[in-house]
């Protein structure tokens, strides 16, 4: 399993954000498969107006796609929404909304459970194209009494309140240290950013085995959806610099050709 959290950010009062973070680390029987494993991923959005031959683009945006539980289920719910919603089309300029791109995925999930035998969690969380409202859906599943996906929609506070998916325990545990760290502040970009620092924590204590690795975070506005660099030491550049638990500097590299990769990062030192 892994965790994961999302939550509505109003350190930016009139500029809400959907902040999601997870762990990178992705077990199969105990067995460690990866400690740099991507559990957030984005979902282009893009509607072209198919009465037309050229069929011109009259929207593009971008949700967020997170999930715990079968990576290889999670993977290819994936891989078929943003195929299915990078080409949608209308004659009149409609959008969708998010109720139905939760539906579509609770049934794109059950079929690859059923051919894969295994089941995901999968959290959608961005703005809606139709109604340009913030959301954070679940969609989990169950084989009790039988295979099942079902949908759960959060009601969005203007307080502190995380919607999680992944271990149940790891959850609790996890929501006992935003908790007491939201009792000890009262910085209010500090406030709104405290369950990074929470996630971070409980990885570092090593407190389950099926959370580890490194925090990733991704940010989604209204007009758009951003990958975070989680820098955790910015006294040291070498160890600051990394994303999905690799080293971007020393492992892979920042240039590529005449460009370098631009990943924003935001600092989380406590």
């Amino acid at each position: 399993m892994t965790l994961v959290a999302s939550w509505m950010n109003l350190e930016r009062l009139h500029a809400p954000e959907l902040w999601t973070i997870a762990d990178t680390k992705i077990i199969t029987n105990e067995t460690i498969l990866t400690e740099e494993g991507a559990k957030l991923l984005e979902l282009p959005i893009v509607c072209r107006n198919v009465s037309m031959p050229s069929q011109p683009i009259y929207y593009r945006s971008s949700i967020g796609f997170a999930y715990a539980g079968s990576s290889l289920v999670g993977f290819n719910v994936h891989a078929m929404l943003t195929s299915i919603l990078s080409n949608l089309g209308s004659a009149n300029n409609k959008l969708p909304d998010y109720v139905s791109i939760a539906e579509k995925t609770r049934v794109i999930a059950m079929k690859y459970s059923e051919s894969i035998r295994d089941l995901t969690e999968i959290c959608l969380h961005g703005f809606c194209p139709k109604s340009k409202q913030p959301f954070i859906v679940t969609i989990k599943g169950s084989k009790d009494p039988k295979l099942y996906y079902n949908i759960t929609s959060t009601e969005l506070r203007s307080d502190m309140a995380c919607t999680y998916i992944g271990d149940s325990k790891g959850s609790e545990r996890m929501a006992e240290i935003v908790e007491y760290r939201l009792s000890k502040l009262s910085d209010l970009k500090e406030y709104w950013r405290t369950p990074v620092y929470a996630l971070k924590e409980l990885i570092e204590n090593r407190e389950f085995t099926t959370i580890g690795g490194g925090v990733q975070l991704t940010i989604t506005t209204l007009n758009r959806f951003e990958q975070t660099w989680v820098l955790t030491d910015t006294s040291n550049q070498k160890d600051s610099f990394s994303f999905r638990n690799l080293d971007l500097l020393n492992d892979i590299g920042v240039s590529l050709g005449d460009c370098l990769v631009a990943i924003n990062g935001i600092a989380f030192n406590g």
